[in-house]
């Protein structure tokens, strides 16, 4: 190209970005005036938080490699594809008589109970693929399917996120974040089961009195296992309400038992194993296993009257007693005997707010977008700490990575990664809005002159934040415009055959904030992060973008408000 073309070709490409940026500017000004604020008092920093530049699709994650996900987040996803081998897992299954009428109150149709039999169980598995080593504890409903015995997975508590996001997406185990542990004290195993601070069961059983036959433990084990699964949709509604099973597979017994066992079930609102009291004691069983679980298949579907085996049950003949179909698709969330969290997320209360605005690398940042939105002409992303309360949620501490971004003319937060100290939290912002959720423990803190912001994972400590504690005044808009833009989710949830059965992106809209003004400052602000694979903070901010703008204010309330699929990647 001669230079008098290339000089035309560059006076076109610039008036092409002036054109994009008015149109960005009008969107802005639309948006502002749409929230009662004035466009005018923008100051320019804060119109850094739109993209004003097309680009390049490439280097953009794609429609293939959405489909192609484990889980969420794409940065680092919370568990791999499965099978998944578990190796040497240990049980303590506790078999006792419960009321019958209250046990069908919590068995769905079509299954029926065998009798009045419920196993309290707790699990040690030291050794999993894909998920580590944590605890878990639940009960389990000896039950009918169209004749063939099955086990029923009525509630499940665990210690860890990474299995218990998955058991609940793929599989619908109704699994809830609690502190279950199995252990041995002296000459007796003891299984111990507590929530929010409040023990809720504890079992206890003789350690090895008598051997029980490995091939007769192998034949229970091999039984099918059935889950309800239910996973929302953003409008409140059940996206999906399955009854799926699988059998466990690669089975080994390498130690069983049996010996006297007591179980004590205490009262507990999110716990509510009471509800099933103990009547008597049937046995107590002890066993070491190597195991695989793999995927399994849909038994029923409550929302699609097409299913073949779920058209050709007769719901006429169901006993009144058990969980009606009607119910079932009326209930908020997993478990259905206690639901984790609402069926609609609202009022999320007050809120102490803490961003970081930092330069980044655009082929990183572009890595981490899906092909239909545009990265921001600076190359910039926030990186936000949050503490707040939210309606039938709780007290909560979040972080989270936003890249600023264009989508459909609009300006918008597309989330990366966000960590939360909550696993109702956790588990309704993945399920309902898609937010790629892990579980650890975010900090905010003031320290004389300095507002500090922190967040460890498991036992390490990945990213700390510094800014000056009310240092200079910030806008009202400013603070606006970084709590009220549209923020945009990919909300993947794969299905039981391991397939993906829920791929859509997310647009949820935040409205009605009431920012107090004198809680708005800025600074200059310092991160500094830790290599850590499961939280790969360090991946985007390293020491070229360690200094930055930071930003503080609180609202005293505020609310999700309208929550849209705007594409549904599994449809085209």
């Amino acid at each position: 190209m001669n230079s008098s073309k290339m000089m035309r070709f560059n006076a076109a490409a610039q008036k092409q970005r002036q054109r994009l940026k008015v149109l960005v500017a009008q969107s802005r000004m639309l948006w502002l005036a749409s929230h009662g604020l004035q466009a005018t008092t923008m100051r320019p920093a804060a119109s850094t938080l739109c993209a004003s530049e097309p680009q390049s699709l490439a280097g953009h994650v794609t429609r293939e490699q959405i489909l192609g996900l484990a889980s969420t987040p794409m940065i680092s996803p919370s568990y791999p594809k499965g099978p998944y081998q578990f190796n040497n897992r240990e049980y303590m299954l506790i078999e006792y008589e419960t009321d019958m009428n209250a046990l069908k109150k919590v068995v769905p149709w079509p299954l029926e109970p065998m009798s009045n039999t419920v196993i309290f169980e707790w699990i040690n598995m030291p050794d999993s693929s894909g998920f580590g080593s944590y605890s878990e504890a639940g009960s389990v409903v000896p039950c009918l399917l169209d004749g063939e015995p099955v086990n029923y997975t009525l509630s499940m508590f665990l210690d860890a996120e990474p299995p218990t996001a998955a058991g609940r997406e793929i599989w619908g185990f109704p699994k809830i974040h609690a502190q279950p542990e199995l252990s041995v004290d002296k000459d007796t195993l003891v299984g111990t089961l507590s929530r929010a601070g409040c023990t809720a069961a504890i079992g206890t059983m003789m350690y090895k009195h008598k051997q029980l036959s490995k091939e007769e433990v192998l034949k229970k084990l091999s039984k099918k296992t059935c889950n309800l699964r239910l996973i929302p949709g953003v409008d409140g509604k059940l996206e999906r309400a399955q009854l799926v099973s699988f059998y466990l597979d690669k089975l080994e017994v390498l130690e069983a038992w049996t010996g006297p066992a007591r179980l004590q079930l205490l009262p507990h609102v999110t716990v509510p194993a009471h509800d099933l009291p103990v009547h008597s004691i049937k046995s107590g069983t002890h066993i070491r296993t190597n195991l695989a679980l793999p995927y399994g298949e849909v038994e029923h579907d409550y929302l699609d009257e097409t299913h073949e085996a779920s058209a050709k049950r007769d719901e006429t003949t169901r006993d009144p007693g058990l969980l009606a179909p009607e119910a079932i698709v009326q209930a908020a969330a997993m478990p259905v005997m206690s639901p984790s969290y609402p069926r609609k997320l609202s009022n999320l209360g007050k809120r102490k707010v803490i961003v970081y605005k930092v330069k980044g690398d655009r082929q990183k940042l572009l890595s981490l977008l899906p092909d239909t939105v545009l990265l921001n002409e600076e190359e910039e992303f926030l990186v936000t700490w949050v503490d707040s309360e939210a309606r039938g949620l709780g007290q909560y501490n979040k972080f989270s990575i936003h890249i600023p971004c264009l989508f459909q003319g609009r300006p918008h937060l597309f989330n990366v990664m966000s960590v939360i100290d909550s696993g109702v939290v956790l588990n309704a912002s993945r399920e309902i809005l898609g937010e790629p959720c892990k579980f650890g423990q975010p900090e905010v803190s003031v320290d004389k002159d300095t507002l500090r912001t922190s967040l460890t994972f498991g036992q390490q400590l990945v990213a700390t934040g510094t800014i000056p504690y009310h240092h200079e005044p910030l806008g009202v808009d400013e603070a606006a415009v970084l709590v009220g833009t549209p923020e945009l989710t990919l909300k993947f949830i794969p299905g039981v055959n391991g397939e993906a059965d829920v791929a859509q992106l997310i647009r949820v809209n935040y409205e009605a904030w009431n920012i107090d003004p004198s809680s708005c400052f800025k600074g200059k602000g310092r991160l500094s992060t830790s290599a850590h694979v499961n939280a790969p903070v360090s991946d985007l901010v390293d020491e070229d973008c360690a200094i930055c703008e930071g930003y503080h204010f609180k609202t005293q309330s505020m609310r999700v408000g309208a929550v849209s699929v705007v594409h549904d990647y599994t449809l085209e």
